[in-house]
């Protein structure tokens, strides 16, 4: 099971548990104030709107049959957002073609995590997403864990090809970085007075045109 923890209770089928298996059905258990664990089947989920996680919430996102697919479309973005307070966990997704650029805060194709809020991730890919801030990743005074994940191709037009970080404070464990760009400063990373600790992550064939 990818994520154990009790809190989330995925471990065991309830109200709390949903399995969709439709883009509508997620949309809708996302929603669900009652659900804490959500199981994907390993399709891809064609996302027509973003996903909010609401302030507050505790929710679990994951995918143990195998790699589930969040695809915005080229037009979508932030993927999906964790509100304020939230508790948050992504495991074994894959989150692609998301596009924040167009969006209020232009930050995070992929996720954007707001202030005070708690996300880690577990094994997950993010490819070919775009934002002005945070190409695939925002977190903005909030605290974000990031365990094997794997950022390919992803792309913003000022700072962090792949990830943004604001004041909050911000984990690496063994990811991989690969092809990030960034148009002013950070082509894979940029943390401004945040804190942020690396750990056996890789970087390669990233760039920004201010190095």
């Amino acid at each position: 099971m990818a994520v154990g923890d009790a809190r989330f209770g995925c471990g065991y089928p309830g109200p709390h548990r949903a399995e969709p298996s439709s883009t509508d059905a997620l949309e809708r258990a996302v929603d669900d104030s009652v659900v804490t664990c959500i199981r994907l089947a390993p399709v891809v989920y064609a996302l027509l709107s973003k996903l909010f996680v609401r302030d507050g919430r505790t929710l679990a996102i994951v995918a143990d049959d195998g790699q589930a697919t969040l695809d915005g479309g080229g037009s979508v973005g932030p993927l999906l957002t964790s509100s304020r307070g939230a508790d948050v966990v992504l495991a074994n997704l894959r989150l692609r073609n998301g596009n924040s650029t167009g969006s209020s805060t232009g930050s995070g194709g992929a996720v954007f995590n707001y202030p005070d809020g708690t996300m880690e991730m577990r094994t997950c890919a993010f490819d070919d997403n775009h934002a002005k801030w945070g190409g695939a990743v925002c977190n903005d005074r909030g605290t974000m864990v990031m365990r094997t994940c794997t950022f390919d191709h992803n792309h913003a037009t000022a700072h962090g090809g792949a990830v943004y970080d604001i004041e909050g404070t911000v984990e690496m464990h063994a990811c991989a970085f690969d092809g990030n760009h960034a148009g002013f400063l950070g082509g894979a990373v940029y943390d401004i007075e945040g804190t942020m600790a690396v750990h056996d992550c890789t970087f390669t064939d990233c760039s920004a045109e201010v190095l």
